[in-house]
Parts: structure tokens; C-alpha cells; sequence
């Protein structure tokens, strides 16, 4: 979403008490900012049931939900959770002082973040240290008197959770009549369904599952506490695709190379594999009949993602060169994986003036078809 309404986006909703003006005045300032913050940009789930792996990629999500598009949206919402700022920048590698333009590198992370292992571990590990510090600044915005709701990321991204939470207030009572309500007509959600009323009078998750990529608004109302569901937004954005069904089969890899005398060679032309349906990504070759001038390897390590591949590949003995040799390639797609052009060069000298990497066969699903079916 490029703009968003000027509306109340506040995790305590005021409800009724002795005062009848204290029931319709939901003014943010009736908060503390950093509950006002969970609401805009709502959080991943810690709870102590997932494993350390489910906890990370609700981190994921949350970190690269479209409400997060400025550095200073980032610095809020960390805060909001007892999270440094500064160190959360750090760890991930974004340096405001760098020149990096933040979007650019949340592109890059959230795209890497989902085929990389090593960053799913510095993630994971990441999470596990902050998760307790995490805990107890939601405690604190549940502990002020009302009614709190937050919407919360799961491991999946079809999969998330409404939050909600009661806690006394001076001459009111718990509602009754708190519904759920969504602008994306293919969700499913229990135990309660959508917009059917249920009564919150202690901590209450709302299991929901999406069943299109679209971008959605999550709204919340309670005649009975006297909340209209335009008072509280909490925006769940499109989802991306799993990598393995972007760049999952066969690219065509053709290259263009020069040696380190400065002479064009033969092109060579060869047929590499992806896979990461384990969350790894492998790149698998087979070398064609300009072998041993071909690009081709014995192992390879390599970070793929529907915008960039980082490629190593390793040649046990390169009858050419007469040693080990090997070779590195950085990619870039401008269509979600289908085409990668890039560059790169091997150790003994020779360069890649130009890499052309094609999907073979049926082109991959564009991002609105493929994460969360019907």
C-alpha cells in the first residue's frame, strides 16, 4: 500500500467506564507510543510452542511486512518491541551511515532471507535472543486497563494471528461482542469465524489462514466497548512466493567469456539445476561439449533469490589450468527469476563478460498466484 488512511492505529481500545465521554475517546494519546507502534506495525509471534525455526520466519514476515518502508518505521517498531534499533541494523547488515538506500536493502534481505541458510541461522539465533526482552514489552502494553488487540505474523505468510486481550477497567465489563473483520474475503479463521461476535475477557488468539496473496487490512469492533471498526487498521501485506516455485528446475546458462590475455573464447552453454526445497539453495551442472572451457564444477555453494544469485563454483581439477580452480557469478532477475543476466570472472584469470541465465520450460508463477492457494 503506497498511502495509508489517516485513522486510529492504537493497541489499547478504551472502553466504557463511569465516564460515558471516556468511551468514545480513543485518542492515541490515551496509549503509550510504543502500544500505538505494535498496532501500526503489529509483531512476529513469540509464543513458547513454535520452534526456534517457526519463530524466526514469523520475524522474517514481520520484518519485511510493507508497513516497514522507511529506516525510521524500522527504528520505531524494533523499539516498540525492546528491540535496538542499532543493533538490529547492524546484525542484518544495513549501515544508515553507508550510503545504502533502505529499501533497496530490504528488497534484498527479505528475497535472500528465504534461500539462504546462513542468514536463516543468524536470524534464528537473532530471535532467540531477543524473544524474552520482546515478551515483556507486549506484557506492558496488555497491563494498562482495556481492551488490546495486535495482529501477528506467522511462520507462515498465509498464516496469522489476531491477538486480543482484556484487562479490567474501573466500571467496565469484559465485551461480549468483539468482532474480527477482514478486506480479503478468502480468510479463514477459528475458533471464531469472521465477524462472528465472541466475548474476550482473557488472552485470545484468532487462527487465520489467507487463501490469496492480495494485500489485506484486519479490522476490529465492539459496540460494547464502543469501537467502530475504522478505529483500529492493521494491515497484512501481499504475499511473496516460496523461491523453490520461482526458481525451483532448469536454467540454460550461457556465458560469454575472455581470457586473461584479453581474447574472446568459445561461448559456452550448459544446463544448471536449482533446488530449494530444503531452504538451501543447490545448484547442480552438467557440462556440454566445449568442456573443459565449459562452466562447469564439481561443487558449488550459492544464496538465490527471485532478484539476485550469489555463485561459486569449485572445480576439483581444471585440465586447462592443471589445478583447482574456481569461479564466482553474481546474477541479477528484473522478472522474478525467469531471465538473470550478471557477470563474473574464475581464479586463474578468465572472465565472465556476460551471464545469461533462462528458466527452461514452463516460465515461473508470478508472485500473485502462488503463495497462498485457494
Amino acid at each position: 500500500m503506497t498511502s495509508r488512511p489517516r485513522l486510529l492505529r492504537a493497541i489499547l481500545l478504551l472502553v466504557g467506564t463511569a465516564t460515558p465521554a471516556l468511551a468514545a475517546d480513543l485518542a492515541p494519546a490515551k496509549a503509550p507510543d510504543s502500544c500505538a507502534a505494535l498496532a501500526q506495525f503489529g509483531a512476529y509471534d513469540t509464543r513458547a510452542t513454535l520452534t526456534d525455526a517457526d519463530r524466526a520466519d514469523s520475524f522474517r514476515n514481520w520484518m519485511c511486512q510493507a508497513n516497514i518502508a522507511l529506516e525510521s518505521d524500522l527504528r520505531v517498531a524494533a523499539t516498540a518491541l525492546g528491540i535496538a534499533p542499532d543493533v538490529l541494523e547492524a546484525t542484518f547488515g544495513f549501515d544508515p551511515n553507508g550510503g545504502q538506500d533502505f529499501l533497496d536493502w530490504k528488497h534484498g534481505f527479505c528475497a535472500t532471507a528465504r534461500g539462504d541458510q546462513r542468514v536463516a541461522d543468524q536470524m534464528s539465533d537473532f530471535v532467540k535472543g531477543i524473544t524474552p526482552g520482546v515478551a515483556t514489552a507486549l506484557a506492558a502494553c496488555e497491563a494498562t486497563p482495556g481492551l488490546h488487540a495486535r495482529l501477528v505474523q506467522g511462520a507462515r505468510q498465509c498464516d496469522f494471528l489476531v491477538h486480543l486481550s482484556w484487562t479490567p477497567a474501573a466500571g467496565a465489563t469484559a465485551p461480549k461482542d468483539v468482532q474480527v473483520f477482514a478486506t480479503n474475503p478468502h480468510v479463514v479463521c477459528a475458533p471464531t469465524a469472521l465477524e462472528t461476535p465472541f466475548a474476550v475477557t482473557a488472552p485470545t488468539d484468532l487462527l487465520c489462514t489467507r487463501h490469496d496473496d492480495a494485500a489485506m487490512v484486519v479490522m476490529l469492533a465492539s459496540p460494547a466497548a464502543r469501537v467502530a471498526r475504522t478505529d483500529l487498521l492493521m494491515e497484512l501485506p501481499q504475499a511473496l512466493p516460496d523461491p523453490q516455485d520461482l526458481l525451483g528446475g532448469d536454467y540454460q546458462v550461457d556465458i560469454a567469456w575472455r581470457d586473461r590475455a584479453g581474447r574472446y573464447t568459445a561461448p559456452t552453454s550448459d544446463t544448471w539445476h536449482l533446488d530449494l526445497s530444503s531452504g538451501v539453495c543447490k545448484i547442480t551442472g552438467k557440462a556440454t561439449q566445449y568442456t573443459p572451457r565449459s562452466a562447469w564444477f564439481s561443487q558449488s555453494r550459492a544464496s538465490c533469490s527471485p532478484v539476485q544469485i550469489a555463485f561459486t563454483g569449485y572445480r576439483s581439477f581444471d585440465p586447462v589450468a592443471h589445478q583447482a580452480t574456481q569461479f564466482t557469478l553474481t546474477l541479477r532477475s528484473e522478472d522474478n527469476g525467469a531471465t538473470f543476466q550478471g557477470s563474473g570472472q574464475d581464479s586463474v584469470g578468465n572472465t565472465a563478460v556476460s551471464v545469461t541465465a533462462r528458466h527452461k520450460g514452463t516460465p515461473p508463477a508470478p508472485p500473485d498466484q502462488v503463495a497462498c492457494k485457494p
